[in-house]
């Protein structure tokens, strides 16, 4: 019965496009390969030229290409690419993200801050113009989200940037909900993964992928397995405008505490009223 509910669910979702960014790595890879897996066709985009050479191979069907979230005209084409090839995507992910290193805000240049807003703000706010008009017209359960982070919400020391860019999703995707029509169907949220055993976060903590899983942390293969289904399930009345978190939020970050950078657990311990934040760490992604 499995089986064949299975193959129902793949026939009922051929043709649909998911447009994702960052499908090169972390959360965007898993969640492209699981998507594929369940008969969607994916649109997806990132710098990573020859990992998208190899996308495209494998998955004819799909559509892959190389852009620079960090600049405005290749993200525009590559969402001009994606309409006249597919049309309206069924949903789009904003799955891409920068995080600067772990420093205070005078020890950043302007270079950390331009690539750090452009990557986690101004690129889903370049797709949102594109897909968010289409998906409105059609009025299908579309869904639109942008990954954010426990840091959306929660000040981190020696973060700042960081924080400022995914604050900045938050207010940017809860008030574009509001802009949708009062009979709308669609879904237009921020959506926290929780800690997953990513790239960017082992780089940020000076650890790496292996020591991330070893202490316990959540894979993005196993994570796309448990939030896509919950990202597919979905609906306008109970979702829209809110701020989703994946359904495994609290398991991803338990592990967390022992795994900061060294620079940031010594700031934590040295001051007491950051003592205060430490259990919103254990319960909240950076």
């Amino acid at each position: 019965m499995a089986q064949i509910r299975e193959e129902q669910e793949k026939n009922e979702q051929t043709n649909k496009l998911v447009v994702l960014s960052g499908v090169t790595d972390g959360i965007g890879e898993a969640s492209c390969y699981e998507f594929i897996n369940r008969g969607y066709i994916v649109a997806g985009c990132s710098r990573n030229k020859d990992k998208i050479q190899l996308l495209s191979q494998k998955y004819p069907h799909c559509y892959f290409e190389s852009v620079d979230l960090n600049t405005i005209e290749p993200v525009q084409q590559f969402c001009n690419h994606v309409i006249s090839k597919f049309g309206t995507p069924f949903i789009v992910i904003n799955c891409a993200g920068w995080s600067a290193s772990i420093k205070t805000i005078y020890e950043h240049d302007e270079n950390d801050y331009n690539t750090c807003m452009n990557v986690n703000v101004r690129a889903p706010f370049l797709m949102i113009q594109k897909f968010l008009p289409l998906m409105m017209k059609e009025n299908k359960n579309n869904i639109l989200l942008t990954i954010s982070s426990g840091a959306g919400i929660i000040p981190i020391p020696l973060g700042s940037i960081y924080c400022a860019s995914k604050y900045a999703v938050e207010g940017m995707m809860a008030s574009c909900a509001q802009e949708l029509d009062y009979n709308s169907t669609l879904v237009v949220a921020s959506y926290d993964p929780g800690a997953i055993a990513t790239k960017m976060f082992a780089n940020a903590h000076e650890k790496s992928i292996e020591e991330l899983l070893k202490a316990g942390m959540i894979s993005a293969e196993t994570w796309a397995k448990i939030s896509i289904p919950h990202i597919l399930s979905l609906n306008n009345k109970d979702h829209n405008g809110k701020r989703i978190e994946t359904p495994i939020l609290l398991e991803s970050t338990k592990p967390i505490m022992p795994l900061l950078n060294q620079k940031l657990l010594n700031l934590i311990q040295q001051k007491p009223k950051l003592i205060k934040i430490e259990s919103q760490f254990v319960q909240k992604t950076l």
